[in-house]
């Protein structure tokens, strides 16, 4: 197209030739335009597994808070309590999940654990009809 686009009036110029061509909505980042070398989100950081036994006691504090609701843990609150099983030795400390992490384990696990309650819940009803 032979321009050098650098603003939204500038984009507005370039494509003003090109039929059926209209920008509805065209805002600069803080930096520059939202060109991808421009972008942060490109690096992120590795993933990290969740131990086995990091796995095991976030269950169990989930089921606690199931079986009984003045036990339901945050995400916050399960992050706090394996710091402190941490500082006793129990796990390496950086095994333990961001909050964020441990929030979303929660709503995850929290889903999958309904479906299979349901799931139950049907193979149970439909063994007692006959």
């Amino acid at each position: 197209m032979g321009h050098n686009i650098e603003s939204g009036e500038e984009i507005q110029e370039a494509i003003k030739d090109l039929a059926g061509t209209h920008v509805a909505n065209i805002m600069p980042n803080c930096e520059g335009w939202a060109l991808a070398e421009n972008e942060k989100n490109n690096q992120r950081e590795p993933w990290k597994r969740i131990t086995e036994q990091i796995r095991n006691l976030l269950e169990n504090m989930f089921y606690a808070g199931t079986a009984d609701s003045k036990n339901k843990f945050t995400g916050q609150e399960m992050h706090d309590e394996l710091l402190k099983q941490a500082q006793h030795g129990e796990f390496d400390q950086s095994d333990i999940l961001k909050v964020t992490t441990i929030n979303n384990w929660i709503a995850t696990f929290s889903c999958k654990w309904k479906q299979d309650m349901a799931r139950r819940s049907l193979k149970v009803s439909e063994t007692s009809k006959y």
